[in-house]
């Protein structure tokens, strides 16, 4: 699974969990919050493929503008995710490492969803050995089409 396919399917899980949500026709402000499973993620390294338990924990705001485009705005964090990887059998943990995980997603009238996302995290393997992703990134989705395209602004990944 490669870096990109790794960014869309996490962008793609947001957009789903957003519809799943539910938006609001009203002009009214809500907000939300959920864990769902952290699922399956890769070692940026060596592209072993890590099976996960813990939850991804997500705040959510939503707000229609005047255009009556629904605005929606997502805080994410970690909680308590381990994994194992499913060649080596390694053992990891993930963690945020700093405050700005969030992701802004616009839906208008029509068939394009845009979601930006900002996040940084480690993932560290019970030998100590490390890796830092520090990724900005716009997904447009067409939920018409099933067509997506991803613009990749910064990704790095350190190994340590």
């Amino acid at each position: 699974m490669s870096i990109i396919h790794k960014s869309i399917s996490f962008a793609a899980g947001i957009a789903l969990f957003a519809l799943v949500l539910g938006f609001s026709a009203s002009a009214q402000s809500m907000g939300k919050s959920a864990k769902i499973p952290y699922g399956i993620t890769i070692n940026f390294c060596n592209f072993e493929l890590i099976e996960t338990t813990g939850n991804l924990n997500i705040v959510s705001s939503f707000e229609q503008d005047e255009n009556g485009c629904i605005k929606a705005k997502f805080h994410l964090n970690t909680q308590n995710v381990r994994g194992v990887g499913l060649d080596t059998g390694d053992e990891y943990r993930i963690i945020d490492i700093s405050n700005q995980k969030v992701s802004d997603v616009t839906l208008c009238e029509g068939c394009t969803i845009d979601i930006d996302f900002v996040g940084t995290w480690r993932v560290i393997a019970k030998d100590g050995t490390s890796y830092i992703v520090h990724q900005v990134a716009t997904v447009r989705i067409d939920i018409c089409t099933n067509e997506f395209s991803i613009t990749n602004k910064h990704l790095s990944v350190d190994c340590i």
